[in-house]
């Protein structure tokens, strides 16, 4: 991010541009957003690795009872992101709290007395502002609702646990290394290569 910003801020590179590319990683619509205004762009799943369990691409991969198999693993995958939802809802409160202690600055009315009291109270003022249980409880019901309405594309979104399905599940219940099955599949198939780009990076415009 800061590497994108810093290129297109500098005075010598003329009319190059450059684009960032992230990780969703949990990250509000509003940050969302206000990276893209800078050309950084993020991703529809939290991690690059949610890529290689899109639909399209485990159906290239799982080639003996496909339908049946696929099904199997995002039950699987459901009951993972289910035991682990509260630690991936603090992981999301943590990004909405650095993320605008980041941005906060203590800001007293002028002529008025800069004391460690002063600043700790609008600091409390502020913290109370964010609401933060108010919004760890949405939080929890919007992920709660994707496990319970069984939204896939939203699960690829939420999901941090890359580490235990990619090498737990997906070999267990699609296929033996199927990561690296799946790298390959795409390097070499154009065709898939393209539905996903198509599909799932419409969004990202290199103007």
């Amino acid at each position: 991010i800061e590497y994108t910003r810093a290129y297109n801020n500098s005075p010598i590179m003329d009319n190059n541009k450059a684009y960032g590319i992230v990780d969703n990683d949990l990250m509000s619509e509003e940050q969302i957003m206000a990276l893209k205004e800078d050309n950084v762009f993020s991703l529809p799943f939290n991690e690059i690795e949610m890529l290689f369990f899109t639909p399209e691409i485990m159906k290239e991969i799982v080639i003996l009872d496909t339908e049946k198999q696929i099904e199997i693993f995002k039950n699987q995958f459901y009951n993972v992101v289910s035991s682990d939802i509260k630690k991936i809802v603090s992981q999301k409160m943590k990004k909405f709290i650095d993320n605008n202690l980041s941005r906060y600055r203590i800001n007293l009315e002028k002529n008025t007395e800069v004391t460690s009291e002063r600043m700790l109270e609008e600091v409390r003022i502020w913290l109370d502002s964010l609401e933060l249980e108010i919004l760890e409880k949405r939080i929890s019901e919007e992920f709660e609702t994707v496990i319970i309405s069984k939204s896939y594309d939203d699960l690829l979104k939420i999901s941090p646990q890359k580490e235990s399905v990619s090498k737990g599940l997906a070999n267990r219940y699609l296929d033996s290394n199927y990561i690296e099955k799946a790298k390959v599949k795409l390097k070499q198939e154009r065709r898939l290569s393209e539905q996903i780009r198509n599909k799932y990076f419409s969004n990202i415009n290199f103007n």
